[in-house]
């Protein structure tokens, strides 16, 4: 967790969860600074099949902590406040995988910072600093705070809601 003080005092160049417009070519960020792109397609299939990965292996570490099997879906959902229904669309093609959402992932499944960074890069970049919610998710990772805490302090300090968002 950050402390406010912490937070408060730092100069941010940007703000809010930066996702590249698929409409536009620009991002929502200041003049010159530009998210590093691996792929064009938020929604492409590498994508998707990375992650899925992601959500198998940590069913298979639930299950070798716990001794028995949670589905994908549910335990996706109570680990990373991420609706069944979500997940299958962006498995299935139907929704490209969001910032927003990828941050939840991340941080509920309790990613080191390198790891969530590889799939940053895949989605909109890696994490920046110098933007609000990814300082906030940055440290997060680096902290391993539970989901709860991660939505908390994401509408405390940015006032988004993470907690009801399913894109």
């Amino acid at each position: 967790m950050i402390s406010e003080k912490d937070f408060f005092n730092q100069d941010f160049a940007t703000h809010g969860i930066i996702e590249k417009d698929d409409y536009q070519a620009s991002c929502r960020v200041k003049a010159g600074w530009q998210a590093i792109q691996v792929r064009d397609d938020k929604n492409s299939a590498y994508i998707r099949e990375k992650l899925r990965n992601l959500v198998y292996d940590m069913r298979d570490e639930y299950k070798q902590k716990n001794g028995h099997v949670k589905g994908i879906y549910a335990l996706t959902d109570d680990c990373c406040k991420v609706p069944a229904n979500t997940l299958k669309a962006i498995f299935n093609g139907k929704n490209a995988l969001t910032r927003r959402i990828l941050a939840k992932i991340c941080v509920g499944y309790k990613l080191g910072v390198d790891r969530a960074n590889e799939f940053f890069l895949l989605v909109d970049g890696a994490l920046n600093l110098t933007n609000d919610f990814d300082y906030i998710t940055y440290h997060a990772l680096k902290d391993g705070d539970d989901i709860d805490s991660f939505i908390k302090e994401v509408y405390t300090y940015l006032k988004v809601d993470l907690s009801q968002s399913s894109r």
